[in-house]
């Protein structure tokens, strides 16, 4: 009844279990499939690979989009580990071991917060703000500027702050809040 109730990201409360098993390993993470960035794709493809060939000891790994608009550009990435599109399961085991992530997706955005890792999020904006607030979001708004954001972030990976989407427990308190008021 007009009351707002903050109970966090139901959606991380499937990696509840995953929290403490999180670490940093040599692996970025990338994921770019968004629709405004098809008419630049082949730019953040080729500073991607750029920015592979310069850093051989990491592990840059990119599960492609099945859109052909996406496909037709994979070429580019010669220094890019190029893997099929993965299960969210799969997914998420890289995530919990990265260093570093890539990306313009939205939903990882809030798991890789989630899981301590920075997001550098190739984008004009991001739908979520706290994280850039909270140090675990960096918005690249062009391609020519990942280059220089990814050197200085692969080398100050680790996350210092909480999580700005929830802990978690996000479930727990909704069934709270309504057996609380009677809801159930």
């Amino acid at each position: 009844k007009g009351k707002i109730i903050v109970t966090g990201n139901t959606g991380l409360d499937n990696l509840i279990t995953l929290k403490n098993k999180s670490y940093y390993s040599n692996i970025v993470l990338i994921t770019i499939h968004r629709r405004e960035n098809i008419s630049i794709l082949s730019e953040w493809f080729n500073v991607i690979n750029e920015i592979a060939k310069s850093h051989k000891d990491v592990d840059f790994i990119f599960p492609i989009h099945a859109n052909p608009e996406i496909l037709k550009f994979k070429k580019i990435l010669k220094n890019v580990k190029v893997v099929n599109h993965l299960s969210h399961e799969k997914l998420i085991s890289y995530l919990v071991k990265s260093k570093l992530v890539i990306t313009d997706s939205g939903g990882i955005q809030e798991e890789a917060a989630y899981l301590n890792k920075k997001v550098i999020v190739c984008r004009k904006t991001t739908e979520r703000p706290e994280g850039i607030k909270s140090r675990h979001l960096f918005l690249c708004n062009k391609p020519n500027n990942l280059k220089k954001m990814t050197s200085r972030l692969i080398k100050d990976y680790k996350v210092k702050n909480g999580c700005p989407y929830g802990d978690g427990k996000s479930s727990k308190r909704i069934v709270h809040y309504l057996k609380k008021n009677k809801f159930i």
